[in-house]
């Protein structure tokens, strides 16, 4: 154990260890989705459609960027939030709840456009992506949180 773990829960040190790994995660995504928005979205749907067998319709791509700088901003935003609780899990550990809300958020706005929209791939694999980073966080900050003796 190193200093900066000192004085920390085993639920607290697996909270920042936790953050630690989202930050780089959600790092390599936005850079992934910023810089190949065209190729990640062709790469998940051949996934369904080669290896699953989906035969549901292929989304069309944009020439526009207007939806993917608020992605790769939300994006970053999540990384820098998960910094912080990593940084200080004791003092920061309720910013974890923002990413929670948004990944909440995103699974179900995933969902009701899976079926109120278009049945596509990529709704699916958002969903359940951002559905495991959801309960994730959910139970790694609920552990931490009822970790430290009041």
């Amino acid at each position: 154990m190193n200093m900066k773990d000192a004085g920390l829960t085993r639920q607290e040190r697996s909270l920042r260890a936790w953050m630690k790994l989202w930050t780089v995660l959600f790092l390599l995504a936005a850079a992934v989705v910023a810089f190949f928005p065209d190729w990640i979205l062709t790469y998940i749907t051949n996934i369904g459609h080669t290896l699953l067998g989906w035969r549901g319709p292929r989304p069309s791509l944009t020439q526009h960027s207007f939806w993917l700088v608020l992605a790769v901003s939300l994006m970053l935003t999540q990384a820098y939030l998960c910094f912080l609780v990593a940084y200080d899990p004791v003092r920061n550990a309720s910013f974890s709840k923002i990413i929670i809300f948004a990944k909440a958020c995103s699974t179900i706005a995933y969902v009701i456009s899976y079926f109120f929209m278009d049945p596509y791939f990529i709704y699916v694999t958002g969903a359940v992506i951002d559905g495991i980073i959801f309960f994730a966080m959910l139970m790694t900050y609920r552990l931490s949180v009822v970790s430290r003796p009041d």
